[in-house]
């Protein structure tokens, strides 16, 4: 096979894989909410929040150095992969070790602590295996990885219709999550093996040079996770948890949509760095303005869509005991709308190597976002979350717009925003008109007309397609 063709099956793969695994990971989300009602899923919430921030802490950065390694030809793979792969052991047993001690300093209910334990689990053997997706990184066989997190995710959600059917408690559901994760590390330990026989490794001078490429992509990855988890687990501190779990269910929302301009922007991520090191400007600014078209295209329809059809939206996902959900995501959807264009601008940064000039204003939006979360949850709860979310998103998103502005004097223009406004608006008074209807028809209905609306007014440019193709 080609690498064009490899290339092409290898995204086609990714996007089909990625929306199965959403579609399967909102039926889990809408099982648990329902089975375990709004305080059940506010502690589920609480676990996944406490943990993750341990997970960040152990990744390091060290995915993206030994993606960087061994996409040299002149690197010995099998030694970067077995030091990569220790560093990443020692670091996650040690931080994963602690986590069950950290949890008995917070006030949660000893059903949370006990969660923790078994999800510190969990996260370990997912972190491990993260590492390894370098290699198929490399080898073009990310199909490999999306399958086998489709077959993890389904052997979770098999767990999760059982504890429901079985009237299981929450503990049952997180020991789902293990054997999940059992499952994905090992077919990817496996698999992996058979590209690199790849052993434990402990030459310290290679950890030096590996840790002085990975520090800042650790710190800006913890600095993130400050501003995007701390909210979560400082409600969790000061209000109930009925009250988590209707921000919980709402920011999974958030989440699930959030990975697409991550995956959107992976693929054009290689077409403008290679732009930008052959000083082919032009082509540079060319797919910057039409990726921000085309993310414009998706994210004003989607807030225009949202303030309409929130708590219907939030009423199928999670049930009707979190209807007040909806309220909450007509705020968390400007944060989602915003964060598209701050992972573009995001992106031009690393397509530029500037990475470590965002570093201080990473510093001072994680900073800002910590003053206001405790100044403001325990009084105003998750509204004030959900607010300061979308402040600190917008704040990031100047920030990295200014930097990649700076260093790249390339910008972006919205001569596209009035004929996408428009299509947008016109889609929601057909909504309005037609609110009554079923939900995934009006769905399916407004999307059409949004889409012959921007089509009728020349909105549309399918050009991106090409650039991509000719990559």
């Amino acid at each position: 096979m080609s690498l064009t063709k490899k290339v092409a099956y290898n995204t086609a793969m990714q996007f089909t894989g990625k929306i199965i695994s959403t579609i399967i990971g909102v039926i889990i989300v809408g099982l648990i909410t329902r089975h375990l009602g709004q305080s059940g899923y506010g502690q589920y919430t609480t676990v996944l929040a406490f943990v993750q921030f341990f997970a960040v802490i152990v990744d390091l950065g060290l995915y993206l150095a030994l993606m960087q390694e061994i996409s040299d030809p002149e690197v010995d793979e099998r030694k970067a992969v077995s030091n990569v792969f220790t560093m990443k052991l020692m670091s996650a047993f040690v931080f994963f070790a602690l986590a069950p001690f950290i949890v008995l300093l917070f006030p949660y209910a000893l059903i949370v602590k006990q969660g923790v334990i078994l999800m510190s689990i969990s996260f370990f053997l997912f972190t491990l295996a993260q590492v390894l997706v370098a290699i198929f990184q490399k080898n073009l066989r990310m199909d490999k990885i999306i399958g086998t997190e489709v077959i993890g995710r389904l052997a979770f959600l098999i767990t999760v219709i059982l504890v429901v059917v079985f009237q299981k408690g929450l503990l049952y559901i997180i020991l789902g999550n293990v054997v999940f994760n059992i499952i994905y590390f090992g077919l990817i330990f496996f698999m992996a093996r058979s590209y690199t026989k790849f052993n434990f490794g402990f030459d310290f001078v290679y950890w030096k040079k590996i840790w002085h490429r990975a520090w800042p992509i650790a710190l800006t990855s913890l600095l993130t996770l400050v501003y995007f988890k701390a909210d979560t687990l400082i409600l969790s501190v000061y209000r109930s948890e009925g009250e988590v779990g209707i921000y919980g269910a709402t920011y999974k929302v958030l989440e699930i949509i959030g990975t697409f301009p991550h995956m959107f922007l992976g693929l054009v991520l290689p077409v403008l760095t290679a732009a930008y090191v052959t000083n082919n400007i032009e082509r540079f600014k060319r797919v910057y303005q039409k990726v921000f078209d085309f993310f414009l295209m998706i994210s004003i329809p989607l807030i225009v869509g949202t303030m309409l059809l929130a708590d219907r939206v939030m009423v199928l996902i999670a049930g009707d005991e979190f209807i007040a959900s909806g309220d909450v995501l007509k705020i968390l959807i400007w944060a989602t709308a915003i964060i598209f264009f701050g992972s573009l601008f995001g992106y031009i940064i690393l397509a530029i190597d500037k990475q470590k000039k965002m570093i201080p204003y990473y510093i001072i939006t994680a900073a800002m976002a910590l003053i206001l979360y405790f100044a403001l949850i325990p009084q105003f709860s998750y509204w004030a979350a959900a607010s300061i979310t979308v402040f600190i998103e917008l704040l990031y998103t100047l920030f990295a717009f200014y930097i990649s502005y700076k260093y790249s004097k390339i910008g972006i223009n919205l001569r596209s925003f009035i004929k996408i406004l428009f299509a947008s608006l016109i889609m929601g008074l057909f909504i309005y008109v037609l609110f009554s209807l079923n939900l995934m028809l009006l769905i399916f209905l407004a999307s059409i007309i949004y889409i012959l609306t921007l089509y009728l007014v020349k909105g549309i440019d399918k050009s991106i397609l090409n650039e991509l193709r000719a990559k």
